[in-house]
């Protein structure tokens, strides 16, 4: 099975407002994305995988 052959990845990003994280986040998803060659849809309408909540701690 090759990358083109799996799932994508959908992945979820969640964010108070006053957060500016979310940029960061996009930019290392796309980072993984681009090195393993898997397909990864942000903030798809339905059927995540993955859940991101950036907070003000």
């Amino acid at each position: 099975m090759n990358s083109s052959d799996e799932e994508p990845i959908r992945v979820a990003i969640h964010e108070n407002s006053g957060t500016t994280d979310r940029k960061y986040l996009i930019a290392a998803l796309k980072a993984i994305e681009s090195f393993t060659k898997r397909k990864i849809i942000i903030n798809a309408a339905a059927g995540k995988s993955i859940h991101w909540f950036l907070v003000i701690g």
